[in-house]
């Protein structure tokens, strides 16, 4: 058993025996965690590499994803070792998911659909043919799709085709990253006790760039490194 309060479940405990509020939750969390991670990897190969087939593409609109109606599952095993039962995403919503009663499918379901559309988004960006962005002007984004939070829970269709949209005009590049690395290095070269003393060992930081810099990448770095800018 995982330690007081840890929340979380050690092997050999998966069924949750130790705990009387959990049983059969620990279970389903562990073996679809490990249903969906085995392949994960594997996968992101075979797609870099050619050797699978590629997630379906979106074109040049983000296309509605098709839904289909829930089918009972027949089996008495849990979770389930039966063929993918189709999953209504329109009629589903958060907290439809684990650890809710009888939320193993769709879980395990909509995790998969997940990294499939994040998979396609890593594929892309290794793709020298792709363009670095698929450019609009904000007005056009703005007319073309409804970006604004929703006063109620979106079900997990609607969660998904924002994962599309946002990832499909996202930059495909690590600018970002690389940009915090450098900024780390410079860091740590200038205040080395930063890494054991935290910022509060050092002075007030602040970085100095051209007004060219993308105002979209400077903002995350700096507030991520506690420096201003």
């Amino acid at each position: 058993m995982a330690s007081p309060g840890s929340g979380f479940w050690s092997f050999g405990s998966e069924d949750g025996s130790g705990d009387p509020e959990n049983q059969g939750t620990a279970r389903a969390w562990c073996q679809v965690a490990q249903k969906f991670t085995g392949g994960i990897g594997n996968k992101l190969c075979a797609l870099l590499y050619g050797d699978s087939e590629k997630p379906a593409e979106s074109g040049g609109s983000v296309a509605p994803r098709t839904a289909t109606r829930k089918v009972a599952c027949t089996c008495d095993q849990k979770p389930c070792s039966c063929p993918k039962a189709d999953v209504n995403y329109a009629f589903l919503h958060a907290t439809d998911l684990l650890p809710a009663c009888d939320g193993e499918r769709p879980t395990l379901a909509f995790l998969q659909d997940v990294m499939n559309i994040l998979l396609q988004y890593v594929v892309k960006s290794f793709d020298r043919s792709t363009k670095v962005i698929d450019f609009h002007y904000p007005n056009e984004l703005l007319q073309e799709y409804n970006w604004e939070l929703a006063d109620q829970p979106q079900n997990l269709e609607e969660i998904l085709t924002h994962c599309q949209t946002t990832l499909k005009y996202a930059i495909k590049t690590g600018g970002a990253i690389s940009n915090m690395y450098a900024m780390l290095v410079a860091r740590y070269k200038m205040f080395p006790e930063v890494k054991e003393k935290g910022m509060a060992a050092v002075p007030r930081l602040i970085a100095f760039t051209s007004e060219h810099v993308c105002v979209c990448t400077l903002p995350r770095v700096t507030v991520a490194l506690m420096i201003r800018s």
